[in-house]
């Protein structure tokens, strides 16, 4: 056997290999969880519940000052409209002492709600996972499907709305007490007797009052959103199989797998884009230009930051170094150009293999022309002809979803650059059909300039890959396809001829998708240690704040002492709310996203099973319409194989939430509820002459105690994250120790010139 069969042999042996692994399913949903975990810090929603309690005993103690006692609340229109906060009318009561028993109350009952809603999103977690696994049996039985599927789908709709109703039920108690504080703190303002109110303290209220507006405005809208971008994705792929499937190259049945695979990683893409976007646009601290860059990058390396990485600068879009925000998301990630760029990958590997894959390096003219087909030439199609207008058709269709952001603008450039260089490819490549024509040799100029014209935009493209499968919520190294048909690499390599361009672009591929695997490993890993860091800086922030409070421990508080209690109050409660609200929104786009699946896919998978619709021959939309297969693949493994992975993403997000609601459940056992009662025994009221001073040891106690419970969050938080990161170690050695069995390929040295992105 030749020497590239014996590479190829290996590297399809290592990609069947992985994609076959004992429990596979269970191994991609917890990659998935993996990406998704640290895209939301979930330990502010943990860590800020000890400092909130705390709170609650100093709104108490507060109460208990004679001044509260004392003071009327000036509730008149003429000084409630000097105030930005939207929520003043909910203060109806003039006694400021009433008030303040009132907040801590409500502050008690948001704890009492979120231990009940957390229990059921506990309880819901393993019934979706079992409502999952019957999918998944159901796509690969089409009797089980025939009769159970929209059941099942129905049953998983009815679990994510379930969830969405409990966490909607905790957002709305944490929703109305902040109202209340930030109510009450603007109408504090209207009845102190200083002039005028510090610009910090008018910012925290119209800070509150604008996260909860914003979230409120913009949730219907960006839900909507997130469910056409999937559906658009979902019909982009489609066409992109019934225009590969019609072009489709007489011999390079093998390299359809890698097609059809493509084209379900990308619909996956969209909807983990979806998922993230609608969580990381859900007020305008999120809308803010900071974050984590990993794109930029890969555009400008900071060895060669001044320039394009071909040397040009039309692709140097210079953006400033930021700050790293609450969330580890890169920039930009929900940019189109992710999920086109995995869509084309097989298109641009093909190209790279016909520039790159003929004797010495040089261009494979054979393939490129179409004279190395030998079966059914009377639907021959040149390999080069086939690129172009898959490309073609991907720059037009791209063009119009494109936005003015860096990837998009990238991938733009890599469309071109490998149009141009393709036409002109097959221009020369058709002349080779001509007798006494000789095609130009390895170091002829114009095959030169061809593969250094394209060689850093096939760079990008590689790397843009690698990005795109590490996006959150995605799966590392794409999943397998599930179908019917299993490939036995042996019998592959068998029908291919070890000089084509298919076995260059084959080879490649599988090379490639092993490499973005780790690539992609290594950037959660470092995703991993920069939420650390976030972590590190959230402490510090709740601990800032917890001193400024526990200077406020006396009973004898002031207003203007008792305004900064409420202030300090509302700080911790805003980015407090908002990962609760976070919380929401995931089950909310959960739902969407499997209403969307619904209408689109299941439906028409179940046409497919009942024999309504041939997949073989006709499309959907238009049953007189011929519809090829892409190699051994029909467009019922498409929707198999994407519904595969919906599903395998669902799960995946269900269980992670489902840890969540495990982990409050625990610290709300061990930490949350003794800090409430001994919030409740600072409201005890306390008479004789010695009261002054228990009030305050009650205070103290209470301060003590929140500063042990984050510790002991600490531990517990500490604990969940080792867990992870040992997976993902896991993970990495499993795929490293396949990567060492591979032959050496050009993407190789992309691999290891490329730092990874930071």
């Amino acid at each position: 056997m030749a020497a590239t069969q014996d590479n190829l042999l290996t590297v399809l042996k290592a990609k069947d290999d992985l994609e076959n692994r004992e429990r596979i399913a269970g191994k991609l949903v917890s990659q998935i969880k993996m990406s998704a975990f640290f895209e939301v810090n979930w330990e502010d929603l943990l860590m800020a519940a000890p400092v909130a309690i705390s709170n609650i005993g100093k709104l108490y103690a507060a109460s208990s000052s004679r001044e509260a006692q004392t003071i009327q609340l000036n509730l008149g229109k003429e000084g409630k409209k000097n105030f930005n906060s939207g929520f003043i009318d909910l203060i109806t009561l003039p006694s400021l002492k009433a008030n303040l028993v009132a907040c801590g109350d409500m502050g008690r009952f948001a704890f009492v709600e979120a231990e009940n809603c957390m229990g059921k999103l506990q309880d819901l977690s393993p019934i979706v996972e079992e409502q999952v696994s019957s999918i998944i049996k159901a796509l690969g039985d089409p009797g089980i499907a025939r009769r159970f599927l929209r059941t099942y789908m129905n049953a998983l709709k009815e679990s994510a709305d379930k969830c969405h109703q409990a966490a909607k039920s905790i957002d709305e108690k944490f929703e109305d007490w902040l109202k209340f504080i930030t109510a009450l703190h603007a109408v504090s303002e209207n009845t102190s007797t200083v002039a005028e109110t510090s610009l910090a303290e008018a910012e925290i209220n119209l800070a509150a009052t604008k996260v909860m507006a914003k979230q409120s405005e913009q949730g219907v809208q960006d839900a909507k959103k997130s469910t056409e971008n999937l559906a658009k994705a979902l019909n982009t792929a489609r066409d992109a199989f019934q225009k590969a499937s019609e072009n489709y190259p007489s011999g390079w049945e093998i390299v359809g797998q890698q097609i059809v695979s493509d084209l379900a990683s990308a619909v996956t893409t969209a909807l983990s884009q979806g998922i993230s976007a609608y969580i990381s646009n859900m007020n305008p601290m999120a809308k803010a230009k900071t974050g984590v860059d990993i794109f930029d990058n890969v555009i400008h390396p900071e060895e060669d930051r001044d320039k394009g990485t071909d040397g040009s600068t039309e692709t140097t879009l210079q953006q400033p170094r930021e700050p790293v925000r609450a969330a580890t998301r890169p920039r930009d990630s929900d940019d189109p150009a992710f999920v086109h760029v995995i869509k084309d990958n097989p298109y641009l590997t093909t190209l790279n293999a016909l520039l790159t894959g003929g004797k010495d390096g040089s261009v494979n003219w054979e393939s490129a022309a179409g004279l190395d087909v030998t079966t059914d030439a009377a639907k021959a199609t040149s390999t080069a002809a086939f690129v172009i207008r898959m490309l073609t058709d991907s720059q037009q269709s791209f063009q119009k979803e494109a936005t003015n952001k860096v990837p998009s603008k990238t991938y733009l450039s890599i469309l071109e650059t490998a149009l141009k260089v393709a036409n002109d490819l097959k221009v020369e490549a058709d002349k080779g059909k001509q007798l006494n024509h000789s095609w130009p040799k390895e170091d002829d100029p114009i095959v030169k300039s061809w593969q250094q014209q394209y060689a850093p935009k096939y760079q990008l493209a590689v790397q843009m890959v690698a990005l795109a499968r590490a996006l959150p919520g995605n799966i590392f190294g794409g999943a397998p396809l599930m179908t019917t048909y299993k490939p036995d690499p042996q019998a592959q390599v068998a029908q291919i001829n070890a000089k084509s361009a298919q076995a260059k672009a084959l080879l490649d591929a599988a090379q490639n998708r092993l490499t973005t695997t780790q690539t992609a490993l290594a950037n959660s890993q470092k995703v991993y240690h920069q939420s650390t860091e976030l972590l590190v800086q959230q402490e510090n922030r709740l601990g800032d704040l917890k001193a400024q409070m526990d200077k406020l421990t006396h009973s004898k508080l002031s207003l203007e002492e008792t305004k900064k209690v409420l202030a300090r109050c509302i700080q911790i409660m805003i980015p407090l709310k908002e990962n609760v609200t976070k919380l929401v929104r995931y089950f909310e786009a959960l739902s969407g996203m499997i209403d969307i699946q619904m209408k689109s896919t299941v439906d028409l998978f179940l046409k497919f099973i009942q024999g309504t619709v041939s997949p073989e021959r006709s499309d959907p939309s238009d049953p007189s319409k011929e519809l090829r297969n892409i190699g051994n693949y029909t467009i019922m493994d498409f929707e198999r194989s994407h519904l595969f992975q919906f599903t395998l993403t669902i799960d995946a997000y269900f269980s992670l939430l489902g840890d969540i609601a495990r982990m409050w459940r625990q610290v709300s056992r061990d930490h949350i509820f003794p800090g409430v009662k001994l919030a409740d025994n600072v409201s005890i009221t306390v008479t004789g002459e010695h009261e002054e001073e228990e009030r305050e040891r009650s205070v103290k106690r209470l301060s003590d105690w929140a500063d042990s419970a984050r510790e002991g969050i600490k531990t517990i938080v500490g604990k969940k994250r080792q867990e992870i990161l040992g997976g993902m170690e896991n993970t990495v050695q499993e795929v490293t120790k396949t990567i060492q069995m591979l032959p050496p390929s050009p993407q190789e040295i992309i691999t290891r010139s490329k730092k990874v992105p930071r």
